[in-house]
């Protein structure tokens, strides 16, 4: 793929962007009948879908690998590895592949991969995991040509950082005031936070993957792991309150110590929405064991309603301790936990 503007002529015209693929007619060339087609395309694994429960120790990933010239797989539980936290976990840590289904192309008339579903469980995987990773090794699937996958990581279990820094007091626990940075964000306070958005992917316009660079500048790094795969942003209204943004391009799991995670986001008085957070589901909180003030004051000036909706699942808490102190004070009329 070549980008746009790396040609210029005196004139100052410069190229369009412009990708090459083997064996696709380019910009009007035609291929000449004795052509031949020329596979250059490795086979790749993707994620179909995955859960986990850091809590329960415990980890499942659906994975189709495909090629349009597919041959054949042979995923096995020996190439595969874990990664917790970037680091290997070789030990105590079980790994079960099921069978291949064939996976066909979008007419259904040809093979072109397999499906797995794969369960991981153990002690390896630390109920204060950061982040689980899988790597599918070399050399598991083959196309008609002989190419055959690289080394492909696939994000199974992704948490927010920590809001809690050791001592539940507003000396020592830097974001447990009004004033107080949130997600680490010294630029904005959590008590003027108006609404938090969660969203499903990261946008272009927020980060450039390709380039791995922010494109928005009032973006940070929110995930444990602190590798850009949880991004949060924000936009500021005319009141000096702000709309922050939480996405990634995977599922995003609550810390399994998501204390004051919320707490006094919505506080000041110039907040008026009556929403202060928005699509709570997508935040997946089943591992989560610590849940203290993680709503506490929040949405305290004009939030009207708070729904956690049907998949805020608390099964492993142990701590709710002023879970919902004074949330939504002032208006709150409608609670729904789901």
């Amino acid at each position: 793929a070549i980008p746009a503007d790396k040609l210029v002529d005196t004139s100052n015209n410069k190229n369009d962007a412009l990708t090459i693929t083997s064996g696709i007619e380019v910009k009007g060339e035609a291929v000449t009948a004795n052509g031949t087609v020329v596979d250059v395309v490795d086979p790749i694994w993707e994620r179909v879908s995955s859960s986990a429960s850091a809590a329960d120790q415990t980890a499942t990933i659906t994975v189709k690998g495909t090629d349009k010239y597919f041959a054949s797989s042979n995923l096995t539980a020996d190439k595969i590895k874990i990664i917790v936290n970037g680091a290997e976990v070789s030990s105590n840590v079980s790994i079960n592949v099921g069978d291949a289904t064939p996976e066909y192309s979008a007419d259904g008339t040809t093979r072109i991969g397999d499906r797995y579903t794969i369960t991981v469980s153990g002690s390896g995987l630390p109920k204060d995991a950061n982040q689980i990773k899988l790597q599918i090794q070399p050399d598991t699937i083959t196309d008609k040509s002989g190419n055959t996958n690289k080394a492909t990581d696939l994000l199974v279990y992704n948490a927010l950082r920590r809001t809690y820094t050791g001592k539940y007091d507003q000396q020592n626990n830097s974001e447990s005031k009004p004033e107080a940075p949130f997600l680490g964000n010294t630029n904005i306070q959590r008590q003027n936070i108006d609404n938090i958005t969660f969203v499903d992917n990261i946008p272009s316009t927020v980060y450039d993957k390709s380039a791995q660079a922010y494109v928005d500048t009032t973006a940070w790094d929110v995930s444990a792991q602190q590798d850009k795969s949880i991004l949060a942003w924000y936009e500021t209204n005319s009141n000096e309150t702000v709309k922050v943004y939480i996405g990634s391009d995977y599922e995003i799991f609550g810390n399994y110590d998501s204390t004051d995670l919320f707490t006094y986001v919505g506080y000041s008085n110039k907040c008026t929405s009556g929403e202060t957070i928005t699509n709570i589901d997508l935040l997946n909180v089943a591992s989560v064991i610590n849940m203290k003030g993680m709503f506490a004051f929040t949405g305290y000036n004009a939030m009207t309603e708070l729904d956690l909706k049907d998949n805020f699942d608390t099964s492993n808490v142990t701590n709710m301790d002023s879970m919902f102190a004074t949330t939504g004070y002032n208006k709150m009329t409608t609670f729904n936990f789901g």
